[in-house]
C-alpha cells in the first residue's frame, strides 16, 4: 500500500503544482458611462481614474458616443484608451446627433481579427 501511495501523492502534487502555474484569471469590469460622459463634460480623465483603480484586463462600455454633436465630435473610446494604455474596439448600435452611439471594449490585449 506504501509503494502504491508514494506515486500517487508525487503526481498529485505535480498536477497541483502545473495547474497554480498556469492558471490566469481575467478581471473584467462592465461600465455605463452615460452618453460618453455628459456628467464630466466629456472628458475621459474621470473615467480613466475610475477604471485604473481596478485595473481590470478587459472592460466593456455602454452608452458610448462616437463623434455626435453632443460630445463634440470626439471619440470617446479611442481617448479612453489611450489615457488607459489600453486596446479599443467600437460597435455601433446605431446613428445619433451626426454621429454613431453604441458600446465599446477596451482590452490589455490587442483585437485580433480574422
Amino acid at each position: 500500500m506504501k509503494a502504491l501511495l508514494k506515486p500517487i501523492v508525487w503526481v498529485c502534487l505535480f498536477f497541483f503544482a502545473y495547474q497554480s502555474t498556469y492558471a490566469q484569471a481575467l478581471k473584467i469590469m462592465s461600465y455605463n458611462c452615460r452618453m460618453s460622459g455628459e456628467m464630466t463634460g466629456y472628458s475621459v480623465k474621470e473615467y480613466a481614474v475610475f477604471i485604473r483603480k481596478y485595473n481590470p484586463d478587459v472592460v466593456m462600455l455602454q452608452e458610448i458616443d462616437y463623434n455626435t454633436k453632443r460630445n463634440k465630435n470626439q471619440d470617446f473610446t479611442t481617448q479612453l484608451a489611450a489615457e488607459l494604455g489600453l486596446f479599443s474596439v467600437f460597435g455601433k448600435a446605431m446613428d445619433t446627433g451626426g454621429g454613431e452611439y453604441g458600446v465599446a471594449i477596451l482590452s490589455k490585449y490587442p483585437f485580433v481579427y480574422p
